[in-house]
C-alpha cells in the first residue's frame, strides 16, 4: 500500500484535525473516517475523550484496546492490553460451531462438555456457552491477564456459569478434564513470520504470547488431549498446519477412529483443524459440512 504523504494528511486535516490524526494508521481518507465514526458513536460525544482516543490510534494503539470492546456474535466483549483482540476469522468459525451444536442439541439431548483452551477473553466460551446454556464450559489460559478478562466478560455478558482455569496446558501430562468438544485458537505464527509480516499494532501492543508458536499446541492436541475428548476444533494459519495434525492423528493406533477436516474461512484460507471420533452419529451432523474431511 502507497505511503501516505504530508499533503494527503494536511489535506485531511483541513476538513477535521482528528482525521489527520488517524488517516496514517488507517491508511486510507475512507478508513479515517470510519474510525472516527465508531470512536465517537462508542464514546458518545466529541471532546477531550475523542481526541485522546485518536492520539492513542495515531500512536497505533489498536482501536479495541481505545474502546475497551469487540462485538464478537452477539457478545459485546471487553479487550484490555496483555491479552489477544479476538479476529472476525475467529467469530466467523466459532459462530457457526456454535449453532451446529445448538441444531444438535435438543431437550432430550444431554447438553455437550467443552473445553476452550488458550480463551483469551473468553469469547470463544461465551459464544458457545450463550448458545447452549446447558452446556457444562471450561475455559483455560496461563495467563493471569486472561483468566481475569475472562472473569469481567462473564459478567459483562451474562451468559451463566463458565468455569476459569489458569493452567498451562503444554505442561499437563494428563488433562483433568473430558469433553465432547475442545476448542482451541492457539498461537500459531512462526516467529520469522510474525517479525516480517505482523503490523507495528499487533507487534507493539498485543501478547506474543497468545501469537507466535511453532506446532506445539498442535502436538499437545494429538498426543494430550486427543484421547479425552470426541471431536475438536481448532484455529490453524496455514493449510501446512492441518495436514501436521491429520498426519500425526493417522500415525496413532487409535487413528482410523476419527475424521479429520479443513475449514476455510469466507476469504478462502485455511482456518480451522477439525475432528471427530467417526463412531458418534451425532458427530457427524454437528460437523457435516462443516468444512471438507483430509482423512
Amino acid at each position: 500500500m502507497p505511503r501516505v504523504s504530508p499533503a494527503m494528511v494536511r489535506k485531511v486535516a483541513s476538513h477535521d484535525p482528528l482525521l489527520g490524526m488517524l488517516l496514517p494508521v488507517c491508511r486510507t481518507a475512507e478508513a479515517a473516517r470510519q474510525e472516527l465514526r465508531w470512536i465517537r458513536t462508542e464514546l458518545n460525544h466529541a471532546g477531550p475523550s475523542v481526541r485522546r482516543a485518536c492520539a492513542l490510534r495515531a500512536r497505533s494503539v489498536p482501536l479495541q484496546y481505545v474502546l475497551g470492546s469487540q462485538p464478537f456474535g452477539e457478545l459485546q466483549i471487553l479487550c484490555e492490553r496483555n491479552v489477544l483482540i479476538p479476529r472476525w476469522e475467529t467469530e466467523e468459525w466459532a459462530s457457526e460451531l456454535a449453532a451446529r451444536w445448538r441444531r444438535a442439541t435438543s431437550s432430550r439431548v444431554t447438553a455437550p462438555t467443552v473445553v476452550d483452551l488458550c480463551t483469551g477473553t473468553g469469547c470463544v466460551a461465551l459464544l458457545l456457552k450463550r448458545a447452549l446454556p446447558r452446556a457444562e464450559i471450561t475455559a483455560v489460559d496461563c495467563s493471569r491477564f486472561a483468566v481475569a478478562l475472562v472473569t469481567k466478560n462473564l459478567h459483562h455478558n451474562d451468559v451463566g456459569h463458565v468455569t476459569v482455569l489458569q493452567r498451562d496446558i503444554l505442561r499437563d501430562e494428563r488433562p483433568a478434564i473430558s469433553a465432547d468438544l475442545v476448542v482451541c485458537n492457539p498461537p500459531y505464527i512462526p516467529r520469522d513470520a510474525f517479525v516480517r509480516d505482523a503490523t507495528t499494532s499487533v507487534k507493539v501492543y498485543e501478547p506474543r504470547l497468545a501469537l507466535v508458536a511453532d506446532k506445539e499446541f498442535y502436538t499437545n492436541l494429538c498426543d494430550v488431549w486427543l484421547p479425552h475428548t470426541r471431536s475438536f476444533v481448532y484455529e490453524i494459519g496455514d493449510e501446512g498446519q492441518a495436514r501436521f495434525v491429520a498426519d500425526r492423528i493417522s500415525a496413532r493406533a487409535d487413528g482410523r477412529r476419527w475424521a479429520i477436516g479443513l475449514r476455510r474461512d469466507s476469504n478462502g484460507k485455511p482456518r480451522v483443524v477439525y475432528g471427530f471420533r467417526t463412531d458418534d452419529a451425532r458427530l457427524h451432523r454437528v460437523y457435516d459440512g462443516f468444512g471438507y474431511l483430509v482423512t
